[in-house]
């Protein structure tokens, strides 16, 4: 079977440039640009209805987009058409194209024939300005943009209804190529089936958009103009489109944007404000593209080049769905879409695209912490770690009393203020964007001639702002007041007990706010029985330390700390260290003539017996507590070694009472008096019956003291004269050998 030849128009080239322009990416359209479920109707058609065209006078085959006349179908119901026209600021435009005749079309297997019936979503949303009229183009390979027929289209009346066209039987995909006034372009393919003799209708339903709305807060924007400039060569080279750039400002503070591609930039051009937007941009749609703007052009310091060619590509991809993320990418791709170069070098800008879209993500996310409370202590540093990694952007605001401190995602809050504690308080934060005085401003070229002002391709252009703030915050519990004591011990009983050498009482503890110990809260002291008085304080962390030392212990240099619950008593507990004398040799024995430690006339020194009595107690110098009728604490006998030598170690006891021990395990001797009696002479010495009263006493701060004194004990040898005599004579006899 033969097709009939009829008339048509074919796109002109500029429009069709336009429709690839806008053709990129089609898996991911915006959610404000993506239409409610299509839906195709196959209706049989008798031979006399498959030739419809026939019908319809040749004037009528001719495609004028803004012809408002609608071909006669007896399929469709009275035109119950909205407006059918808009104001030249409001309407895009369509080139007219010259008529030429299609081509003659083969015998195929057969053909069937296609209309498309538009509608709109929500009726709510339509107005008198809104118009259905556009432009179906029509593909036989979805993913092939050179696969359209160039002489066959849909054209979209005012009423919804398209013309019908003849097509083989086959599978086709059509998508919306051009639309008039208020509505979003449906850019995502519709696959059709077109089958024999039959009419397929298919239902698309598209977005209605508010036209023209006014900017609410425009006030001091107006008057204000730009000069387009050439920012660099994008390289952006594919089939169809001989190259873009991305545009930029030669005098502008702040980044402009395309937001209507496929229409050709007015390099060096004066444009101006406009108290209207775009039509087909929805106010969700501004929102997105300026978040966009922020965090490529301000959240963070990228390299301006590569931050403007990533907010434009995903400006253009919210506007006409220019790109996918696959679509736009750079080294490595096998697309050579959207690529740059700067200086004529390709430059990769895969990772700002990831890193913004990462940080557009979390725009609206708060803090993880974001109105939780958290019981903190005055006086002290209380951390806020943000696993959602945004406490940066955020501005926390200020609160008598607390100060707040960020670095990272960690936030540090301190309470100083006492007024505050047993309350709640609610710490805010605040993030936003921008404080420019106004909404997104947008911008048209500055023509001579208002009657052609689309005439030359200009483009509208958008300098962004982002408007809306998030905000949070975090609550804070200072907590009340608590009491504070301190029960003192010591580390070694046996020495101190009963020794009054040795007292609990008056020491004292400074207790400090800070662990650098500067800030004093109050000072506890210790009665006879190491416990102190009570300090009330706030709820929180403390530090304690010793400043005073009581009698006979050692001073504790350690600085502790203790946290005070609100409405508990803290006990907190400690030991000191007694004061000892870690005494290594008791005593020395000399030989009395010589002075040295080497005996004579055959004597030793080794193995004379000292008894040693140790009085737990405080006594006049030389004064044996013996004679006091004081019983001694601790009785040993010592021995000496052949040196003469006796050390206070096991080795040397002979008998008596355990020694005392230091926290390591030497033997010591405690603060006290000590007394020393020989008991057992060595070989070839008289025994030295004299007392020795030694006293060990507390000195210094430290925990050893060396204030012993080791008698040296004199040790007289046995001597003796032989003279013999005459008998019965006082007359000496000479020369006797014994």
């Amino acid at each position: 079977m033969q097709l009939k030849k009829k008339k048509t128009k074919k796109i002109a080239s500029s429009l069709l440039l336009m429709t690839l322009t806008f053709g990129l990416g089609l898996s991911s359209l915006s959610p404000t640009m993506v239409c409610a479920l299509d839906d195709t109707t196959v209706i049989e058609q008798s031979s006399d209805e498959a030739t419809t065209d026939e019908q319809e006078d040749s004037d009528t085959t001719a495609i004028d987009v803004n012809d408002t006349e609608t071909t006669e179908n007896t399929e469709n119901p009275s035109d119950n058409s909205v407006a059918q026209t808009l104001t030249e600021d409001e309407k895009i435009p369509l080139p007219s194209d010259d008529e030429t005749p299609n081509e003659e079309i083969n015998e195929v297997d057969g053909v069937g024939t296609l209309q498309v019936v538009k509608s709109a979503q929500d009726l709510t949303m339509v107005s008198d300005l809104h118009n259905l009229e556009s432009i179906f183009a029509i593909y036989t390979d979805k993913d092939d943009e050179g696969s359209y027929l160039s002489e066959t289209r849909l054209r979209v009346r005012p009423n919804g209804y398209s013309d019908v066209v003849e097509l083989p039987i086959g599978t086709y995909w059509i998508r919306e190529v051009e639309v008039s006034g208020g509505f979003l372009p449906h850019y995502t393919p519709i696959e059709v089936v077109i089958e024999k003799d039959k009419l397929t209708v298919q239902n698309v339903e598209v977005e209605a958009v508010t036209i023209n709305p006014s900017i609410s807060s425009f006030a001091g924007q107006l008057g204000k103009t730009y000069t387009a400039g050439h920012a660099y060569d994008s390289g952006m080279a594919r089939p169809g489109n001989p190259g873009w750039h991305y545009m930029g400002s030669q005098s502008h503070d702040n980044a402009v944007f395309c937001v209507q591609p496929g229409v050709i930039l007015g390099e060096g051009q004066t444009y101006k404000t406009t108290t209207t937007r775009p039509y087909y941009l929805s106010a969700d749609m501004i929102k997105r593209m300026e978040i966009i703007n922020y965090y490529c052009m301000k959240y963070k310091s990228y390299d301006w080049r590569t931050a403007y060619a990533v907010a434009q590509s995903m400006i253009w991809e919210i506007v006409h769905t220019e790109g996918t993320d696959s679509s736009i990418n750079d080294m490595g791709s096998t697309k050579d879409y959207y690529y740059m170069k700067v200086d004529g070098t390709r430059v990769d800008k895969t990772s700002v695209w990831t890193e913004v879209k990462a940080n557009i993500a979390k725009h609206t996310t708060k803090p993880s912490f974001n109105t939780k409370t958290y019981d903190v202590e005055l006086n002290n540093a209380f951390k806020l770690t943000d696993n959602n990694s945004v406490i940066n952007k955020y501005t926390f605001g200020k609160v008598n009393g607390v100060t707040v401190t960020k670095s990272g995602n960690t936030v540090t809050f301190k309470v100083t203020d006492s007024s505050l504690i047993n309350k709640t308080i609610k710490i805010p934060y605040t993030f936003k964007a921008d404080s420019e005085d106004g909404d997104t401003i947008f911008y048209n070229y500055q023509y001579d001639d208002m009657s052609t002002y689309y005439g030359a391709g200009y483009q509208k252009c958008a300098e962004f702002y982002v408007k809306d703030s998030q905000s949070g915050y975090v609550n804070l519990k200072i907590s009340g007041q608590g009491e504070l004591e301190l029960q003192k011990s010591s580390n070694n009983t046996s020495m101190t007990d009963g020794n009054n050498c040795y007292s609990l009482y008056g020491a004292e503890y400074t207790v400090y706010s800070d662990s650098s110990c500067k800030t004093s809260v109050g000072v506890l002291k210790t009665n006879a029985q190491g416990k102190t008085n009570v300090l009330t304080l706030n709820a929180g962390t403390y530090y304690i330390k010793e400043t005073k030392a009581p009698k006979g212990f050692a001073l504790d240099t350690k600085v502790y700390q203790v946290k005070i619950t609100s409405g508990e008593k803290t006990t907190f507990k400690t030991t000191d260290k007694a004061q000892n004398d870690p005494i290594r040799i008791v005593l020395k024995k000399r030989d009395s003539t010589t002075g040295q430690n080497t005996p004579v006339n055959n004597g030793s020194l080794a193995n004379a017996q000292f008894t040693f009595k140790f009085y737990a107690g405080e006594y006049a110098d030389g004064v044996d507590p013996a004679t006091k009728g004081v019983s001694p604490t601790r009785t040993w006998a010592f021995r000496t070694d052949k040196d003469g030598d006796c050390y206070l170690d096991n080795s040397y006891k002979v008998a008596g009472d355990p020694l005392y021990s230091a926290d390591n395990g030497d033997p010591t001797l405690p603060i006290g008096t000590l007394t020393i009696q020989e008991t057992k002479a060595p070989i070839g010495y008289h025994l030295n019956n004299e007392i020795f009263v030694r006293k060990i006493t507390s000195s210094g701060n430290a925990e050893g003291v060396d204030t012993y004194n080791a008698p040296i004990i004199p040790e007289n040898a046995i001597r003796f004269h032989i003279v013999k005599y005459e008998k019965g004579s006082n007359t000496a006899v000479a020369g006797v050998q014994f």
